[in-house]
């Protein structure tokens, strides 16, 4: 029973300390006015050629590894303005905010 229960134990330890992700940076895409999370926001890393979408919460892991290369990413998404935000200015910044824009019929 006592090596069951230290089996157990063992494997939730190594798992918890295998999952952790030490080197992402959470960041969250709000719209500028209303300060909601924009759910399937596109970002696009401009000199990386690479692209990511936010999940239905507006947020995105980034690897720090892309944020130290990338110079600038290109974020946009449905009834917002495309935005343009250079990779120094938002290290300490985990929100980025859109604004909206009409949409023509």
């Amino acid at each position: 029973m006592k090596l069951k229960l230290l089996i157990v134990f063992a494997t939730l330890y190594w798992s918890n300390i295998l999952g952790q992700v030490p080197d992402n940076k959470r960041i969250i895409i709000c719209e500028s006015e209303s300060k909601q999370p924009i759910p399937y926001a596109s970002l696009y890393f401009i000199n990386e050629k690479i692209g990511a979408i936010t999940d239905e919460s507006g947020k995105i892991w980034l690897e720090e590894s892309i944020l130290g290369v990338a110079q600038t990413i290109e974020i946009s998404a449905l009834s917002h303005n495309k935005t343009n935000y250079n990779i120094d200015n938002f290290k300490n910044v985990d929100t980025l905010f859109l604004k909206s824009k009409p949409i023509d019929l």
